[in-house]
């Protein structure tokens, strides 16, 4: 939330590397939970890094992307490691704020909403 209490956008950039098992779950459910968040959120998007998989990843993110327009692919050739997804996730940002989370299922992004009240008071909200 910005200081004037207004909603804000965010973009959630997610890295991911040989998820195929966990990706489209956790894709549709980082979309299903900030489209309920709209006491907080005016828009959102979300920028998945394929880093390079050698499994179905790209291949099943590129179908969501093609379905759902809040989600946007960015596509490394060759494994570039978890920082360079990271920094071209962040590159791709279109948004006013930006969280990002791990793609293999290990956080829940419904504890995003503990941040939100936060977002007023400071200028980075880490955790």
């Amino acid at each position: 939330m910005k200081e004037n209490g207004t909603t804000c956008s965010l973009s959630v950039v997610m890295p991911a590397f040989n998820e195929e098992v966990a990706i489209a779950a956790m894709v549709h459910d980082v979309v299903d939970v900030l489209s309920t968040c709209t006491a907080w959120i005016e828009d959102f998007e979300v920028i998945v890094v394929n880093d390079g998989s050698h499994d179905r990843t790209g291949a099943i993110l590129d179908t969501i992307a093609a379905s759902q327009p809040r989600v946007r692919v960015v596509h490394h050739p060759e494994n570039q490691g978890y920082g360079a997804a990271l920094a071209s996730g962040f590159a791709a940002v279109t948004k006013d704020m930006v969280f990002f989370m791990d793609s293999d299922g290990q956080f829940d992004i419904r504890e995003l909403a503990r941040f939100f009240p936060l977002l007023g008071a400071y200028d980075a909200v880490i955790g």
